[in-house]
């Protein structure tokens, strides 16, 4: 998966602000997609800053964008299991 797809799927997912998503993406990808940062670094570091869970980021790098919400509740405010 490159970058741009994982960052396409966390758009789509909603679970993290856009504007939130858009300072991480100036702060550690330069302009023009001149980066070698790879979706699972990035996906790393969203974690490390408390915008995903571990859980999250797996599902997002598989491919996934659904399923995070039930009836209008973040499932991010649970822990999944082993975390």
């Amino acid at each position: 998966m490159t970058v741009e797809q994982f960052l396409d799927l966390v758009k789509r997912s909603q679970l993290v602000e856009a504007d939130q998503l858009q300072k991480v993406v100036k702060q550690w990808l330069p302009p023009e997609g001149s980066s070698s940062l790879t979706a699972e670094e990035l996906a790393d570091k969203l974690v490390e800053a408390g915008l995903l869970t571990r859980w999250q980021a797996g599902k997002l790098l598989e491919g996934r964008y659904k399923g995070f919400f039930w009836a209008n509740t973040n499932c991010s405010t649970t822990s999944a299991p082993g975390e």
